[in-house]
């Protein structure tokens, strides 16, 4: 595990080092809200709406949908894994179970009381040696004013949720449309970035992420396919192009 943890930590120091900037600062809070699953919902609703486009829409829905059942609730609980941010430092973790002020106002706790537990046997489980590189070179972006994130950290649900639905996207338009998918996948991939920028997740949360929402891509392509199918069947006429 210190072999993974020293990757991220690679990855961490090269983002602090080189790509923190004044500029992107102020831009990834809102580039990264994106991925909250919300904006792809609220697209693939719209694109339902218009016969051309629905098979799209449905594809992006049923993704998400998948993706909401095997990386939030399968996932993420089979892997519990502790935020960077709280990884062994108890005092932040303390904070996900009980609360803190953040910009004045209070943001109620989300983790429950094992959580200080993880914490604390995490700090058991890695040499001295490993525990004090990590602290002394992890440095959540403070300057930023991004809340700490909720949940476990493996994989990454903005990343599964953006690449779930951008790959929906490009899997199901046509030739003509594909690039419109291109440009979905790619904001994606800039959601996923942002995360690890914002150091909320870990390099291999997102990159595992990524995989699992084409997986769900894939599994919504399929299902819409079917479903699409077989409505027509019933009915007697298309309903998607």
């Amino acid at each position: 595990m210190e072999s993974i943890l020293n990757f991220d930590l690679s990855v961490f120091k090269f983002i602090e080092d080189f790509l923190w900037t004044d500029w992107f600062d102020k831009i990834v809070p809102y580039v990264t809200w994106l991925g909250d699953g919300l904006f792809w919902i609220l697209v693939a609703v719209a694109l339902c709406i218009p016969k051309k486009t629905r098979k799209i829409g449905i594809v992006m829905l049923l993704a998400q949908g998948i993706m909401l059942i095997a990386n939030n609730v399968v996932l993420k609980s089979i892997f519990s894994r502790t935020r960077p941010f709280a990884l062994f430092n108890p005092a932040v973790a303390e904070k996900c179970v009980n609360g803190y002020t953040h910009k004045g106002k209070f943001i109620e706790g989300w983790m429950n009381e094992g959580y200080l537990t993880q914490v604390a046997d995490e700090l058991k489980t890695y040499s001295q040696e490993f525990i004090s590189k990590w602290l002394s070179t992890f440095h959540y972006p403070e300057h930023i004013g991004y809340p700490y994130a909720h949940g476990y950290s493996f994989p990454s649900g903005h990343t599964s949720s953006s690449f779930a639905a951008a790959c929906g996207m490009f899997a199901a338009t046509t030739k003509k449309q594909k690039v419109f998918g291109i440009i979905a996948v790619l904001v994606a991939a800039l959601i996923g970035y942002t995360r690890i920028y914002l150091h909320v997740h870990y390099c291999t949360d997102v990159l595992v992420g990524a995989v699992v929402g084409i997986l769900c891509a894939v599994g919504g392509y399929f299902a819409g396919k079917a479903i699409i199918k077989a409505i027509e069947k019933k009915i007697g006429k298309k309903i998607a192009d």
